[in-house]
């Protein structure tokens, strides 16, 4: 559920020679044609769901990559909480161009059109949270960069219930986010933009889930996938390894 834009896909950075190591694909490449699009693949737990108020999980950053050596478009492994009303609040990183999809955050770490995250001035997979209140608008918040090829702890919830949604990442506050709802379904998320050159690929461990009316964190107990309709992607799937480890892996 990262930030996207519509637009023609320009390939030409596909042409000729393989690109040098410490290059990257031109900005052209998340934008949306017949053949390319945002490709999500999504978790939950089907217990209680409606009435989650949080999730955590140790999941995998993953290293800079992509396919042929050009480098990846945009690629994205998160959690969040999906409230009925079409808000939620999501947290993760993701490698290749940050974009700004009309945010409305504009203080410190506001994400912005055509930074790249990965090589150059930005080395690093990017931590983020994004939220979108029911009814409102969208909110990105760039965090710091990360360590390639770890597993780190993410945990968003608001056990309070006061529609203010705290998040962590290995046990460290980070900040918090108003909303306009309080629970919704937990979800896991491998997401990629460009399927020539993004892996899917996501890793999530130890996933937990926090539920109004109980106290403290349980974990999973009926992992099954999302199905997201047009936006299922072609080549990754969904894979359950235990009811607290679920992957996002190709076909």
């Amino acid at each position: 559920m990262r930030a996207f834009l519509v637009g023609a896909l320009l390939a030409i950075f596909l042409i000729g020679l393989a690109a040098p190591a410490d290059a990257h694909p031109a900005q052209t490449c998340y934008s949306i044609d017949a053949f390319h699009g945002i490709y999500n693949t999504e978790g939950t737990d089907s217990a209680q769901i409606g009435s989650h108020t949080g999730i955590s999980s140790f999941f995998h950053i993953a290293s800079y990559g992509g396919y042929a050596g050009f480098g990846d478009c945009i690629r994205v492994s998160s959690i969040g909480i999906l409230a009925a009303g079409g808000g939620y609040v999501e947290l993760g990183w993701y490698l290749g161009w940050d974009t700004s999809n009309g945010n409305l955050y504009s203080g410190p770490g506001a994400c912005v059109e055509g930074v790249y995250y990965g090589q150059g001035v930005h080395p690093s997979p990017e931590v983020f949270v994004v939220w979108k209140p029911n009814n409102s608008g969208y909110h990105c918040k760039d965090l710091f960069g990360e360590d390639q090829d770890v597993f780190r702890h993410f945990k968003i919830e608001d056990s309070d219930q006061d529609t203010s949604f705290k998040y962590y990442e290995a046990g460290t506050f980070l900040g918090s986010v108003g909303v306009n709802f309080s629970r919704g379904t937990a979800y896991t998320n491998g997401e990629r933009h460009n399927a020539q050159l993004d892996s899917a690929f996501s890793n999530f461990e130890s996933l937990s889930k926090f539920v109004a009316g109980l106290t403290g964190a349980y974990d999973f107990t009926t992992s099954t996938e999302i199905s997201m309709g047009s936006r299922d992607d072609p080549d990754y799937h969904w894979q359950r390894d235990t009811d607290v480890h679920t992957e996002v892996v190709r076909d």
